[in-house]
């Protein structure tokens, strides 16, 4: 779904090698205009830590991914990070409905698991050791990776289990549809359809949240979703 000729390899998360593309770059303009800013203007602490946790939270949703198709026997296993996340590709012998939705679930599941450690986290620190949380009436470091960490992932695994394919939630409805044997065409129209549907939901919830600002986060939501939107239809209505 993407062209990764421009990838490099920058090593490997386990077996599993890493590639980076270069419109990773988006990553950093992410959590600049997600970090809080100060009176001086942008918080460049802030900025590191947020791409840190940002790019922390891809990597393993997508080794999710990659670690469920080994056990299933998949090869060339390859996780790139890009600008709209992160993208795992493996080479199957069996392309098998139910195979295909459990690497499909995996990368949510690990997304909605780092969700619920870091809720625990700060549950647990802050009857035990409150101190590591607040120093001097300001938030730590540590409460801010774990604010961070429980607020990306949650989103992450909401927006990836969405059916908008090719989104996970996307992908796993198309095989859930292929599974109960209903018929190639209408799975491909139902799948497409249901896309567009929840992407014009999306855009008008975040309209609604943005207060009707056409902020940047506006901006890159729309150049998202139309991206999404661009593959379904390639895929899905021109096969």
């Amino acid at each position: 779904m993407i062209d990764r000729s421009g990838a490099a390899y920058v090593g490997n998360l386990g077996p599993v090698p890493l590639f980076i593309h270069p419109s990773a770059i988006i990553l950093v303009f992410l959590a600049w205009m997600w970090a809080p800013t100060g009176s001086g203007g942008a918080d460049i602490v802030a900025i590191i830590l947020l791409l840190a946790v940002l790019v922390k939270a891809i990597l393993l949703h997508e080794l999710g991914h990659g670690f469920a198709a080994m056990i299933l026997g998949a090869r060339d296993v390859t996780i790139t990070l890009w600008a709209m996340g992160g993208l795992c590709s493996s080479q199957r012998n069996h392309d098998r409905p139910v195979g295909e939705m459990f690497i499909l679930a995996a990368g949510p599941a690990v997304s909605f698991a780092l969700y619920g450690i870091g809720l625990g986290s700060l549950y647990a620190l802050a009857h035990y050791r409150p101190d590591l949380l607040i120093d001097g009436g300001q938030a730590t470091l540590l409460r801010e990776f774990i604010v961070y960490t429980i607020v990306i992932n949650f989103w992450l695994g909401v927006f990836n289990s969405l059916p908008i394919f090719p989104l996970d939630g996307g992908q796993f409805l198309y095989h859930l549809l292929r599974l109960f044997k209903v018929p190639w065409q209408l799975v491909h129209q139902l799948c497409f359809y249901l896309a567009v549907v929840f992407v014009v939901l999306l855009l008008l919830w975040r309209f609604h949240a943005g207060q009707g600002q056409i902020d940047g986060g506006m901006v890159y939501t729309v150049i998202l979703l139309g991206f999404l939107l661009y593959n379904a239809h390639i895929y899905l209505m021109q096969r």
